[in-house]
């Protein structure tokens, strides 16, 4: 086993248009009690490279390297380009909009030599930063990823992509993130690393702050009810009726309401074979406790 004194961190930052927060991110990794081995950046086909290079360049650092995309796919791909290409034994996952606290991969390194992931608690905060949202951040580990992720309604943050580490061939082995899913790849990743055997151990520190845009505006332009049901469908369907509700309701039900779409969302639980009266219950129940409130 690597000992945590011989590990060597690279940390993946997928970018896309982020000239304005990488710098940001880049700070905070170069503030953390044990050093990176490595910053891999890899840009998703951004309009504002230019900015990108300049910003990186100013920091002089032999550290950084910054891999560069032609063609713009997803996040996921850029992460899966950048594991691949790491140099480092331990890997850890950095939106450019996100921060990490200074004792993050020391207190992780430290939790790594007995487990095979590790996470940690987080604070979601709104885009200026500083505003904390109600968002919970909890993982219980005697029950499994799925249970945790949607085993209740008013369970959040149970797993976000900038609070994981682990070793580059453990990630390597179990395939990394499902790059053709439109959306929830970070929900895919921890279900396939459970399957394959993995085990995770959770660091009870807030040790990230996870930048959370609740804008209707933004809902309602970038918002697509078929990504989700996209994820449903291919990682879902063999789960419990009760983690297919809990997604069905707590992931989808409120954007699907804030992007005019409620009847869209209503048709896709029927032909799930999900509604009942225990189903239309919770439904209420979690409009009225979450959605309006």
């Amino acid at each position: 086993m690597v000992t945590k004194r011989k590990m060597k961190v690279s940390v993946v930052i997928p970018t896309y248009n982020a000239s304005k927060t990488i710098k940001h991110a880049v700070e905070c990794l170069m503030s953390q009690t044990i050093k990176p081995f490595e910053i891999i950046i890899v840009d998703d086909g951004s309009k504002d490279v230019v900015d990108l290079h300049q910003i990186l360049q100013s920091f002089n650092l032999s550290e950084i390297k910054l891999i560069e995309k032609h063609e713009n796919t997803n996040a996921a791909d850029s992460r899966n380009i950048g594991a691949r290409n790491a140099s480092g034994d331990v890997l850890c996952f950095l939106d450019a909009d996100d921060y990490w606290y200074p004792q993050k991969l020391e207190k992780q390194l430290n939790a790594l030599e007995l487990s095979s992931i590790v996470s940690c608690r987080v604070r979601a905060v709104a885009s200026d930063r500083v505003t904390a949202l109600r968002v919970a951040s909890e993982f219980d580990v005697t029950k499994t990823f799925c249970e945790n992720l949607f085993g209740s309604l008013f369970h959040n943050l149970a797993f976000q992509t900038s609070t994981l580490m682990m070793r580059q061939e453990d990630f390597l082995r179990i395939g990394g993130f499902d790059s053709s899913l439109p959306r929830h790849q970070d929900y895919q990743f921890i279900i396939n690393a459970e399957a394959s055997g993995l085990k995770l151990r959770f660091v009870d520190d807030v040790l990230v702050d996870y930048v959370k845009s609740g804008k209707i505006a933004k809902i309602k332009h970038n918002w697509s009810l078929e990504k989700s049901l996209h994820f449903f469908d291919r990682y879902l369907l063999t789960e419990n009726r009760k983690i297919r509700e809990n997604f069905m309701i707590v992931q989808l039900l409120g954007p699907s309401i804030q992007a005019g779409v409620f009847s869209e969302w209503y048709k896709a639980a029927c032909n799930r074979g999900l509604v009942s009266f225990s189903f239309l219950s919770k439904t209420l129940y979690y409009t009225v406790k979450r959605v309006i409130s």
